[in-house]
């Protein structure tokens, strides 16, 4: 039933009820009366009850059109997302591989960095001895020249004082 048809019923039930007034004015048909008119504020209220239902009904098919509508969109958007995180895990993967590989050739560069530097502090280390070495071969002569030289001063400043002093 819809509500034009539950407010045709409502409708005629009036129209036979003030027919049946008019027709019988005696008490019994009085009650009878009462009784029928108390019938049609029972219908008129279940009708308006239907139609109260009937729209709340329109309203959930709505609700239930647009939930249907949003859920069709959100399977679409995890969809598109599962899509997404697997490219982006395959992507970690051929990182986390180059990324292994780069470290890989990093300590490999570095201990041979390291070994030469280690060769070169070595070599450079032989050459300051050496120098050292040198430096102070150098150093040991000149002290004895001079040492040689001072002392023949020494005699010589000896040799001129004991001349004046004779």
């Amino acid at each position: 039933l819809d509500a034009s048809q539950v407010g045709s019923g409502v409708l005629k039930a009036r129209q036979l009820v003030q027919g049946l007034a008019e027709l019988q004015r005696d008490e019994e048909s009085s009650d009878f009366l009462r009784s029928l008119e108390e019938s049609q504020r029972r219908c008129e209220s279940v009708n308006r009850e239907m139609v109260r239902q009937v729209q709340k009904h329109e309203e959930l098919v709505r609700a239930l059109a647009a939930l249907k509508d949003t859920n069709r969109r959100l399977v679409e958007q995890i969809r598109i997302q599962s899509d997404e995180i697997e490219t982006i895990s395959q992507q970690k993967a051929t990182d986390e591989q180059r990324l292994l590989l780069a470290n890989s050739r990093h300590d490999q560069d570095f201990s041979s960095s390291r070994l030469e530097a280690s060769r070169q502090m070595a070599a450079a280390r032989d050459i300051a001895l050496r120098r050292k070495e040198r430096t102070r071969e150098q150093m040991q002569e000149a002290l004895r020249q001079w040492s040689a030289h001072a002392q023949m001063q020494f005699q010589a400043v000896a040799a001129i004082s004991d001349e004046q002093s004779q």
